[in-house]
């Protein structure tokens, strides 16, 4: 079918929608089809170096190398973990089960032995933000208010502790001065 397509619509670039897992199997794909190009989800979400031409690098530098930039960034931690989970496939190891169950980017880094990732770069980034935060007289992050509650980013903030996952780190990094 895909043949028939790329044949009725020569001008239109057709993109295939396959599980693309090596660098390799993108020319593969074009070759075999016909089409412009392959698209990759699962295989850029196990290991994303799946794009390069010299070869895919160890899942676990990958993974190391993705927290650090989320750590610098104050990517949301949720988004984080999950993308590490997907990314770290030895799920019987001990690294696995202490990402499974960490609570906090504090926990994360532990488990991926980058606590002094997390000691140096993350409890700054979070004290920056929740510094960012009080002076706007804002709750949550600005950028991301819940979806529970998307006026809350905008009220003034309360003086109750923070419980979840975000807050949690970013009330350990109140605590620990720069």
């Amino acid at each position: 079918r895909l043949d028939a397509i790329i044949k009725a619509v020569p001008e239109i670039p057709v993109i295939l929608n396959g599980d693309v897992f090596e660098y390799e199997d993108f020319e593969r794909a074009r070759k075999e089809t016909g089409a412009t190009s392959a698209m990759s989800a699962r295989g850029v979400v196990e290991n994303a170096s799946v794009f390069r031409s010299a070869g895919k690098l160890p899942a676990i530098e990958v993974a190391h190398a993705y927290i650090q930039n989320c750590v610098r960034l104050a990517n949301n931690y949720t988004n984080t973990k999950y993308s590490i989970m997907q990314m770290y496939t030895d799920t019987k190891s001990q690294v696995f089960v202490d990402m499974r169950s960490a609570k906090c980017y504090r926990d994360l880094c532990a488990a991926l032995g980058l606590s002094k990732l997390y000691e140096e770069v993350g409890t700054k980034v979070l004290t920056e933000r929740v510094d960012l935060n009080m002076n706007l007289g804002l709750k949550g992050k600005p950028a991301t208010p819940s979806r529970k509650n998307k006026r809350a980013a905008h009220e003034p903030r309360e003086k109750s502790p923070a419980t979840d996952n975000v807050k949690a780190d970013q009330v350990q990094a109140k605590r620990v001065k720069i």
